[in-house]
């Protein structure tokens, strides 16, 4: 039985081969920390990306009011605590985003307020804002930075908006007053009218008992009479006719404000009500899957790179040749991906809503990892190691662990199905955020272990030929240099 393990014995006769095995062993550990850590939450801490703004707007009028829209737009900006917002001249912001002291510069070009005013305008001009950013410093820091624009352009064109509007909502409680004090006049008007109407009436009455006596001039003056008498009645058919038009808008305006929370209100209608299937916390959580996936299979590399895979402690059979070797994979994978577990677990602020399932998942596929490569090792050597580093470079491509796989080259997403890794990011996100994917946990586990036990039962296949034909161990040997 103690032949079976000589490998494990073996370690203890070399020390410095037992501490290589320990630091790799804590590679995934190192891997995800450095790496999970410096991506932990990079759009949380925004407020510390510079960007430089220029206020060139020489000001003018808007809708027949004094107004600097830049001005208003760098007050906005100073409350925004979104970014690190530093107001400069022209000459000092190009400096800083050459020397990557800032990522983006915003120029308001001195006709802003000018080109605000225009908007009522025959020929109404747009106001153009210049933006510039610096990618060949940081790709990344430019990208986060161009979003800056949308918020900038947002607060300028509420600006602007809120101006027209304020004016607007002005005239319009000037006019609803207007509209009521004209409907109170003509009410009065009307009385009048009719206490006219009425006076000429009894004129009328008088008139028609003088007419016998006065003659054609008396009937002269009776029709004159009476066609004032109708004068007035259509004047006042006409003046309650208009107050009941302008009644009528003044009914249309009951229950309609135009106050400064109407403004607002206008000024941004939409509110959106954000529902998501899963709770992210930061960006580093996002990540974890496929940097805890890509770390375990680093670390088995590792491991093929300082234990000589191929060499054969002792005279045993290819079984236990191969129980020997497996012994020191098992050890070598578990202590690694309990390891991660453990930090993942206690050590990063990762919400994992099914930790045991989390820890298998890690456990399963650094297993699978520690029986792929050194297969490939011990079938091809040096060849066999270069190998296990393509197929990593592959998996980076095909495994979906940073943009959507629709987003990828054709021929990573022909690979997408075949890639052990994209198996274990889905996996390992299913335990994260409790959601089931396109392919659930238990296939994935499925495909993991069976990976792992082919490729353990391949290694043990070559184990057991290179004991009974020696001699193709020597030629293996031979094609590492």
């Amino acid at each position: 039985m103690s032949i079976m393990f000589d490998d494990i014995k073996n370690l203890w006769t070399h020390k410095f081969l037992f501490v290589s095995l320990i630091a790799v062993m804590l590679i995934p550990l190192i891997y995800s920390s450095v790496f999970v850590g410096s991506l932990w939450d990079p759009y949380g801490k925004t407020k510390e990306l510079k960007i430089s703004v220029v206020n060139d707007d020489a000001g003018g009028e808007v809708n027949g009011k004094k107004a600097n829209i830049g001005n208003d737009l760098v007050d906005k900006l100073k409350e925004n605590d979104k970014f690190k917002w530093e107001f400069v001249k022209q000459d000092t912001a190009d400096k800083h985003l050459e020397h990557g002291e800032s990522y983006a510069v915003i120029t308001i070009p001195s006709n802003t307020t000018k080109h605000a005013g225009s908007m009522l305008d025959k020929n109404p001009k747009k106001i153009d804002l210049n933006v510039k950013t610096n990618p060949g410093y940081s790709y990344t820091g430019s990208q986060i930075a161009g979003k800056v624009l949308t918020a900038v352009e947002d607060n300028l064109s509420a600006s602007v908006r809120e101006k027209y509007m304020s004016e607007s909502f002005k005239g319009m409680n000037k006019l609803t007053k207007g509209y009521k004090d004209t409907s109170k006049a003509l009410g009065q008007m009307s009385d009048a009218e009719s206490q006219l109407i009425n006076g000429n009436g009894q004129v009328n009455s008088g008139l028609e008992q003088l007419a016998p006596m006065a003659g054609a001039e008396g009937q002269q003056l009776v029709q004159g009479s009476m066609q004032v008498t109708q004068g007035l009645n259509d004047l006042q058919q006409n003046n309650d006719k208009l107050k009941q038009s302008i009644d009528k808008a003044i009914d249309q305006s009951k229950g309609k404000y135009f106050e400064e929370k109407n403004i607002k209100a206008i000024n941004k209608p939409v509110v959106s009500n954000e529902d998501d299937l899963t709770e992210v916390n930061n960006y580093g959580q996002s990540f974890a899957p496929y940097i805890l996936s890509l770390s375990l299979y680093v670390g088995a590399v590792a491991f093929a790179a300082v234990y000589p895979i191929d060499k054969r402690i002792g005279d045993s059979t290819g079984f236990k040749w191969w129980l020997s070797k497996f012994s020191i994979f098992m050890m070598q994978a578990l202590g690694s991906s309990l390891a991660l577990a453990v930090l993942c677990l206690y050590g990063f602020e990762i919400d994992i809503a099914n930790p045991g399932y989390f820890t298998l998942t890690l456990v399963l596929w650094s297993i699978a990892a520690y029986m792929i490569v050194p297969f490939l090792t011990v079938v091809l050597g040096n060849i066999g190691k270069f190998l296990a580093i393509i197929l990593l470079i592959l998996q980076l491509g095909s495994s979906e662990g940073t943009f959507p796989i629709q987003l990828s080259g054709k021929i990573f997403q022909d690979l997408h199905p075949f890639s052990p890794m994209s198996y274990v990011i889905k996996a390992l996100r299913e335990n994260i955020f409790n959601f089931t994917s396109d392919v659930s946990y238990g296939q994935s586990m499925l495909i993991i272990g069976g990976i792992a036990i082919v490729f353990a039962a391949l290694t043990l296949l070559v184990y057991v030929i290179r004991s009974k034909y020696p001699h193709l161990r020597r030629i293996a040997n031979e094609n590492d240099y």
